[in-house]
């Protein structure tokens, strides 16, 4: 049903499209005075220059490879890469926000070529047909549509500086660099990972059958995602009653074993709920404390994720193409640690920041979600506006 008083357009006759240009010579990483100007590719900004090919005002369309499709709005001047497509010379009768949200909702990168390279071209978007409503209606969905994205950008920037200061926590807390009343003066002891615990292995001799069913597992994607495990995010497989596998419990510690990249070789996460039979997958490892008098679970959960320690994970990667980490060398890897009492305070204080950081994490994919599902319902016509 074509919505009262909504039009069929093809997209030729609402703008002309324009292709980017080599990037410029002069691009620098960060904006100065004589590179006022961002560097606009297909992923977004890529620098800046004392160049402009265009007045700003257009639609930017990703034209190939990984963000083929991407959609947004560029307002100032700048310079538009080759790897994108801009949308400008917009025909009277559109508002050229309404029809960004448009492009977004319909999701271009759906008319990318097939095989090979993904790529999107001219022709295929010309020839896109929408149904839009009358400009006033445009300019009232805008408005509301708006208010969300304002409402998103207060959120990210929050989520942003609740991060940097968590991170600023963590860099403080966990090397002494700050201490609590009460513990200052105390030393730190080292010791190696492999004097106060042992590692386990994950999952043995499964097949792609025993998955899908079953008892819970723990999978990669939760170690590398999360600096605490989340049990309602596991997999299932299948294992037998008399079936010799590893089971975790509470205060495990667990790490990936490569990644393409050094920098993310060895992420952590902590089992800090108690489980019920509940394994590893066999792309990780684990690691059992002997006892919790010498490192406490909590504190490990963000220790293991620090700076330091991190950087320490990147000089073990061993690999060209994909990197490991050695059971062995991590063992042999040295930490320093507060007391168990000053263990506690730190994991206290950082866990309230970690915390505020989830709470703006949710809030913002109820905000994105609830966005999106009124863009479906404006959008399209299915609930319409009061002009």
């Amino acid at each position: 049903m074509v919505p009262e008083g909504w039009q069929e357009q093809s997209l030729d006759r609402v703008f002309k499209l324009a292709s980017g240009s080599t990037k410029p010579s002069d691009v620098n990483a960060e904006r100065h005075e004589d590179t006022p100007h961002p560097v606009y590719g297909g992923n977004g900004v890529l620098g800046y220059s004392n160049h402009s090919n265009h007045s700003g005002n257009v639609i930017l369309i990703g034209r190939v490879g990984e963000y083929c499709g991407i959609t947004r709005r560029v307002t100032e001047p700048c310079w538009i890469t080759d790897n994108a497509l801009y949308a400008k010379d917009f025909f009277p009768g559109n508002d050229i926000e309404f029809i960004t949200y448009r492009l977004q909702h319909f999701d271009v990168s759906r008319l990318r070529s097939k095989g090979g390279q993904p790529l999107v071209s001219q022709k295929p978007i010309y020839s896109t047909k929408f149904f839009l409503p009358p400009l006033p209606e445009q300019r009232k969905i805008v408005d509301i549509l708006s208010t969300w994205d304002r409402a998103i950008e207060t959120t990210e920037a929050l989520l942003a500086t609740a991060r940097t200061q968590k991170r600023a926590l963590m860099q403080s807390l966990l090397t002494g660099k700050r201490r609590f009343p009460g513990f200052e003066g105390q030393e730190w002891k080292e010791v190696r990972l492999g004097d106060i615990g042992a590692t386990f292995n994950g999952l043995t001799g499964k097949a792609k059958d025993d998955f899908g069913q079953g008892q819970s597992f723990i999978t990669y994607l939760n170690i590398f995602q999360n600096s605490r495990i989340d049990l309602s995010k596991g997999g299932q497989v299948s294992v037998g009653h008399n079936e010799k596998q590893n089971r975790v419990r509470w205060g495990d510690i667990f790490f990936t074993t490569s990644s393409e990249t050094p920098n993310e070789v060895g992420m952590s996460s902590v089992l800090l709920d108690e489980p019920d039979d509940v394994y590893l997958n066999s792309f990780c490892f684990g690691f059992r404390l002997h006892d919790f008098k010498t490192l406490r679970p909590e504190y490990a959960r963000f220790m293991f994720r620090g700076q330091d320690f991190r950087r320490e994970l990147h000089r073990l990667a061993q690999g060209a193409t994909r990197y490991n980490l050695s059971k062995g060398n991590l063992m042999k890897t040295p930490l320093r640690l507060p007391s168990i009492e000053e263990q506690e305070c730190i994991a206290g204080v950082l866990e309230a920041a970690q915390t505020e950081e989830d709470s703006f994490v949710d809030d913002l994919t109820k905000l994105r979600t609830g966005k999106k599902a009124l863009m479906q319902q404006l959008l399209t016509g299915k609930r319409r506006v009061v002009v």
